[in-house]
Order: C-alpha cells, then sequence, then structure tokens
C-alpha cells in the first residue's frame, strides 16, 4: 500500500516521504482493517512535522489522526461491524466512555504511534464508528478531532442551552463547528476573527454577531455591549494567549472552554479574575467514543454537515499541510483518497 511517513531529519512539509509498497499490519482478534477513503488536518499535525516538543519521533511514521474509510476485513473475534460498513476513527483509541484519565488518553494516531495518512489502516474495533447516512467519507473525517471537541466543550461541558449568548474564537474546524452546534442548540453566537472574509462566512453559517480583533483588539468590550453589559455565557478560547480577554468577556458564573493553543506565546492570566467573576473555567482536549457517539447522532438528526474549506488529492498531502500552515481557511482541510 502508499502511506506518507514524516522524516524525523526534516521539518515540516518537507519532512512528508511517500513509501510505496508498505506492508498492510497484521490483524489482532478483535482489528479491522479499513480502507481509507478521507483523512483531515488539525494544528497538532503541524507540531508533529514541525517536531516540537512532546512530539518528535524518533522513527518515520505515518502522521494524522482523522479518517474515515469501509471495513474490508475483520478479526476472528470483531462482532459490532460487518464487512463493507462505512465508519470513522476515534481520537484517542482507548478512551471510550469513562472519565479521562493518563492511561486512556496517552495514545494518540500519527503521533507515537502510526496514523492514517496510508490507503489502508488497521484498528482496534472500539476504536471505530459507523457512520450515519448523512454524512459523506470527507465530512466524517472532519470529526474526530475538531468535532468531537466542539461538542465536548458545548454540550458536554458548557450544556448549551437555548438563548444563551455563545462567542467563539477563529473560524478554523473546532470553531466553525462549534458555531454549528450552538445555532443548532438555540444559542446566539459571537465570532472573533482577523478576516472579514471569514467573518462573512461565519454569518451565513449563523453567527448573530462578529467582531474582527485587528479593528477591536479589546474584542471583550465588544461581547460585553453585545450581551448589555452582561458577558456571555460561554467563551469557546482555541488560542491560548487570549485567556485573560476570554475570562473579562464572559458573565458572572459562566464557562470558559480552552480547546487549544495556538499562540506562539501563553496566556497571563489573574487567577483573581477567575475568582472574582465565578467563571468555570475548563481544558478540552478531544472527548470520549461516547462523545462522539452522541455528536454523530446530533449532526444527523439535525442534518448538520461539517465546514470542508479545501479538499486535495492524496498526492497532494504536503500541500494541505502548507495550507493549514497559511490558515487562511474557513472549517476543515481534507485529504480524499
Amino acid at each position: 500500500m502508499r502511506a506518507f511517513v514524516l522524516d524525523p531529519s526534516q521539518c515540516g512539509s518537507a519532512s512528508l516521504r511517500m513509501q510505496q509498497g508498505r506492508a498492510t499490519p497484521a490483524l489482532g482478534p478483535r482489528d479491522v482493517l479499513v480502507r481509507v477513503r478521507a483523512v483531515s488536518l488539525n494544528h497538532r499535525d503541524l507540531a508533529i512535522a514541525d517536531g516540537c516538543q512532546g512530539y518528535r519521533a524518533e522513527h518515520a511514521v505515518v502522521p494524522l489522526s482523522d479518517s474515515s474509510g469501509e471495513v474490508i476485513e475483520l478479526g476472528k473475534d470483531v462482532r459490532g461491524l460487518k464487512l463493507g460498513q462505512r465508519v470513522v476513527n476515534t481520537f484517542f483509541p482507548d478512551w471510550t466512555s469513562q472519565c479521562a484519565t493518563r492511561e486512556n488518553t496517552r495514545r494518540t494516531f500519527g503521533a507515537d504511534s502510526d496514523g492514517v495518512a496510508s490507503e489502508f489502516a488497521v484498528f482496534n474495533e472500539s476504536a471505530l464508528l459507523p457512520l450515519p447516512d448523512v454524512l459523506s467519507f470527507e465530512e466524517a473525517a472532519a470529526l474526530p478531532c475538531a468535532g468531537v471537541t466542539a461538542w465536548h466543550a458545548l454540550m458536554e461541558h458548557g450544556a448549551v442551552r437555548p438563548g444563551e449568548y455563545v462567542a467563539v474564537l477563529g473560524t478554523g474546524g473546532v470553531a466553525s463547528m462549534a458555531l454549528q452546534l450552538a445555532v443548532a442548540a438555540g444559542a446566539r453566537v459571537a465570532v472573533i476573527s482577523g478576516d472579514d472574509d471569514k467573518l462573512c462566512r461565519a454569518v451565513h453559517m449563523g453567527a448573530s454577531y462578529t467582531i474582527n480583533h485587528h479593528r477591536m483588539p479589546q474584542w471583550q468590550d465588544g461581547l460585553i455591549a453585545w450581551t448589555e453589559g452582561r458577558g456571555v455565557d460561554q467563551m469557546v478560547d482555541v488560542c491560548g494567549d487570549t485567556l485573560p480577554r476570554s475570562v473579562a468577556a464572559t458573565r458572572v458564573g459562566g464557562k470558559v472552554s480552552v480547546v487549544g493553543d495556538l499562540a506562539s506565546q501563553g496566556a497571563v492570566l489573574d487567577p483573581r479574575q477567575v475568582l472574582e467573576r465565578q467563571v468555570r473555567l475548563q481544558g478540552v482536549n478531544v472527548g470520549s467514543r461516547s462523545m462522539f457517539q452522541a455528536l454523530l447522532a446530533a449532526l444527523s438528526v439535525n442534518r448538520i454537515k461539517p465546514v470542508i474549506s479545501d479538499l486535495f488529492g492524496f498526492d497532494e498531502t504536503p500541500a494541505a499541510y502548507d495550507a493549514l500552515r497559511r490558515g487562511r481557511h474557513v472549517g476543515k482541510l481534507v485529504v480524499a483518497l
């Protein structure tokens, strides 16, 4: 089979190498062989390709964590799936329905073990979920990391309610799905971005209010004014160094979900700000299999499709990395096989 691997001696998209004739891994009793049909990229994939601290691999690993495909072979003890079934993989193969622990969130695809940038991939059956008919392979591949993260932030941690004020930073994969889920739940959603074209897209996706942070650097003031001095009920922060503003923009007793750290410098957050506003601050690192099941059910019932900005061919995977680094996309970048 063909697969991309990361050359640990290189950096960025230049580290990607196509391997021809790579052997398909053998199946264990509960393993499933999947013909991969689509994969998507996340910002962690840039960190892995760049060899950032905590991600530096000692060998050539197959990158990427998010995929969808069809079952073509089953281990002898697999009972929950069938040949030809359309499936999507979970981000954490060991985190099923229990609370997150160091043990069940240690293993991920595409970092410490081979990922899904290949024509075929082997998964334990517990790391796969059936696809609802409303989602294509490309749409499903956009969900394991970004989609589940947004669901965890707003529905599991946030328990968003109709009429609430929700604010989202950015328009990438997590932010776009958070916008779609919050709108479907009946919330009023504000989107903060530095690109007017992206903000226009957000309005078409249901955003009630937008802020260009280049024109309003103190965007927390805009959110306070939008909510008539009260502050938003929930804030989804994908940047990290914006955390003090996110807390300042949130109402007393509100919730802030920290779902990423895209900035190059850390935030300096005064604990008194959290204490005085009684804000619930929650770190969100993707989510469990059961959360993914709930997300798929909600997307199916509400006929929600994740936003795909650009679609690449398998041979164009390095170009997809470059597009992710440029950051001009809205939603997800997907590679179809």
